[in-house]
């Protein structure tokens, strides 16, 4: 029971659940996640620059990359937008201060496997010729 959701919502909720089926779209959702991750990743260690730093996610949408000093990711972001097409979200939202100037959080969930092997290189190319 809930109190923002219709009861035709929450009656197929019920059912969905009853059959299995959520149980199974979520092993589907969890190998899907581990493939984009996994490229992802493997694609930052390829092209990144030298020195950069990423979470290993145990599971989520998202991976923590840290960029070697000199990196501001915030003053960039517009640069990787148009050069790479490949936008991300700078570190410093998610501090109070301005700590986190090299970091990004940058989602893999979204993409698909063409767009991530297309974007993560694209984006590398960006950060580095930004130098």
């Amino acid at each position: 029971m809930d109190q923002c959701s219709n009861s035709l919502g929450q009656l197929l909720a019920l059912e969905f659940g009853r059959r299995g089926l959520i149980e199974k779209q979520i092993k589907k959702t969890v190998h899907l996640l581990e493939e984009r991750a996994r490229l992802t990743l493997d694609l930052i260690a390829r092209d990144f620059p030298a020195g950069t730093n990423w979470t290993n996610p145990e599971g989520g949408f998202y991976t923590w990359v840290t960029l070697p000093p000199g990196f501001d990711t915030a003053k960039l972001l517009s640069h990787c937008i148009e050069k790479a097409r490949v936008a991300y979200v700078a570190g410093v939202a998610f501090y109070v201060g301005q700590e986190g100037n090299n970091q990004m959080r940058l989602c893999y969930s979204q993409p698909g496997l063409d767009d991530i092997a297309r974007g993560i290189p694209r984006l590398a190319k960006a950060l580095i010729s930004s130098l």
